[in-house]
């Protein structure tokens, strides 16, 4: 019996293009169910986590239209993400903010990495939610479980800034704020410039007053972690600051001073620097306090080593110039045990510079009360 008879049947019972039809069907169903079996071994194990994202640069349109409890849902319609916390933060200059926002998502462990959506949850990495209403796209801040916020507190931070010029150094005044949603959440409590007065750019420290969130007994300020060494914020409506965080807690800018009184000698000085140089004449901070200040002043011929006729050595007195004795007040501070000044370490015999209005004063200490 031939294979296909003359109306195209195998063995005359079978259509070869029903065939065609079964064997298609039976091959997809294999392969069907090896890619089903393949995507439900992907990832078994679930986790679920919370994230905190920085979405930057906002239209205020925008970030008023996401809210809190804002979900996302698979092709099965179960929820995979869902925002827990919003942060709008001002920018400078701009009717935009910037978004710290955090989301309670379901992540599947694949080799050990937390896979959410296709997208792999590392720190720094980009990351997109797809809420009803938003595509939401920003960089992940943070990774945990899912965080206890218990409390709102009042704590303080000191700020280095650095590199400012004195017009913006100027700008900076205690007092100024950060408000939020009408809520103080920063405020310049103290202000402490920590360059030379003469230097053309200024670094300093700033004590602020900060609003944050308890959270697993860690402070949060503005999402981020206050930690020392971590960089963070404070915008005002006028200047936005960016610095490094020096210390935690309700603490002085400033290291307690102690008095001291020297006296420091020139020597071999020209007429005109006894002249220059006044009882009262004082040095004065950045920070325009009283640092040293001259309390006397006494002048008399340096002296020098000559010979007479008779080929003997002589002590005499200089003919032009001059040996100034000041005795000064200095405010200094102590590390270890050294008293320094101006970062100048008081010991006898050691030069120091002295910077007055009418004159850079610079000579031997010789006597220290």
């Amino acid at each position: 019996m031939p294979f296909l008879d003359s109306k195209g049947k195998l063995f005359g019972k079978i259509n070869i293009i029903d065939l065609a039809v079964i064997i298609t069907v039976i091959v997809a169903g294999i392969v069907g169910f090896k890619l089903v079996f393949k995507l439900a071994s992907i990832g078994t194990e679930t986790q679920r986590i919370t994230i905190s994202m920085k979405i930057g640069n906002v239209n205020p349109s925008i970030a008023n239209s996401i809210k809190v409890g804002d979900v996302q849902k698979d092709l099965k319609g179960e929820i995979i993400a869902n925002i827990t916390s919003i942060i709008l933060m001002p920018r400078s200059n701009s009717p935009n903010k910037d978004m710290l926002l955090k989301a309670n998502i379901l992540t599947n462990i694949k080799d050990n990495e937390l896979i959410f959506d296709d997208q792999q949850i590392r720190i720094g990495n980009n990351i997109y939610l797809r809420t009803e209403k938003n595509l939401l796209h920003g960089y992940i801040l943070t990774i945990g479980e899912e965080k206890n916020i218990t409390s709102e507190k009042e704590n303080y931070i000191i700020l280095r800034i650095n590199s400012k010029n004195q017009e913006f150094v100027d700008l900076i005044q205690i007092g100024d704020k950060e408000i939020f949603n009408n809520k103080t959440i920063a405020e310049i409590v103290d202000k402490e410039i920590i360059s030379p007065k003469d230097a053309l750019r200024k670094n300093l420290l700033l004590k602020i007053k900060v609003l944050v969130q308890m959270e697993n007994n860690k402070s949060y300020y503005k999402g981020q972690e206050i930690l020392i060494g971590a960089g963070t914020s404070i915008t005002t409506s006028r200047y936005t600051l960016n610095g490094e965080i020096q210390d935690i807690g309700d603490k002085s800018l400033r290291k307690n001073t102690i008095e001291k009184i020297i006296e420091l000698k020139m020597y071999y000085e020209y007429p005109y620097v006894k002249d220059t140089i006044n009882i009262g004449d004082k040095e004065i901070d950045a920070n325009n306090r009283i640092i040293a200040e001259i309390l006397n002043k006494e002048v008399k011929p340096a002296e020098y080593v000559g010979m007479d006729a008779g080929g003997n050595i002589l002590v005499k007195p200089h003919p032009t110039q001059d040996e100034i004795t000041l005795i000064i007040k200095l405010q200094t501070t102590k590390e270890g045990d050294n008293f320094l000044y101006n970062d100048q370490i008081l010991k006898i015999g050691n030069w120091i510079t002295i910077r007055t209005p009418n004159f850079n004063i610079g000579g031997r200490i010789t006597k220290i009360q």
